[in-house]
């Protein structure tokens, strides 16, 4: 499945090229995403891409209708994104808490280091609380090379608002000693 994936992946980023028509790559791969259990992947393409505004109304009527919470975080991801409105900004980052699982590992078959879902959250960490509360959410189910950039960014925040960053730290279920530690990792 996973070279299925990465051929089919690399086979619609070659059409595009050719053809240099988005809206096939868009409707594709969104299609993809529809038809596959690992969707994770085409969801990450697709925020890389323009998307048509016909293709952006079938996805925001989709993500109306979705009922699995994991999928619906990454519509939330996906139109928080393409769009840059705050309802899909807000829904995104009020449900990183509870998705913080998903932000602390790279699963699918898109290649970097953290997960998209995590860097796009970390924007936000310096200035919304709880996008810096599921960032700190992310740090204790973190390992490697992922744990590596969490605590670089949470030293980050750390230091530019100690006071805010240890407000919120309160919020976790993270000792102060505890959570100096990790970050010191």
């Amino acid at each position: 499945m996973p070279q299925r994936l990465t051929f089919f992946l690399s086979a619609i980023f070659f059409a595009y090229f050719i053809s240099g028509c988005s809206s096939t790559l868009v409707k594709d791969t969104y299609q993809h995403a529809l038809d596959n259990d690992d969707y994770k992947a085409a969801f990450f393409t697709l925020s890389n891409l323009e998307i048509p505004n016909e293709e952006l109304e079938k996805i925001q009527r989709d993500y109306q209708s979705e009922n699995d919470s994991t999928k619906k975080y990454y519509y939330e991801f996906l139109l928080a994104k393409a769009t840059q409105e705050k309802q899909y900004l807000d829904n995104f980052i009020d449900h990183s808490v509870s998705q913080a699982k998903e932000l602390s590992v790279n699963d699918s078959q898109w290649i970097s280091i953290t997960n998209p879902l995590y860097d796009y959250l970390s924007l936000y960490g310096y200035s919304d609380d709880k996008a810096l509360l599921a960032m700190i959410s992310v740090l204790t189910l973190s390992d490697s090379a992922n744990l590596s950039v969490v605590v670089n960014d949470l030293n980050k925040i750390y230091q530019s608002d100690t006071d805010r960053f240890m407000r919120i730290a309160r919020d976790t279920n993270l000792n102060e000693m505890e959570l100096l530690d990790l970050l010191e990792e």
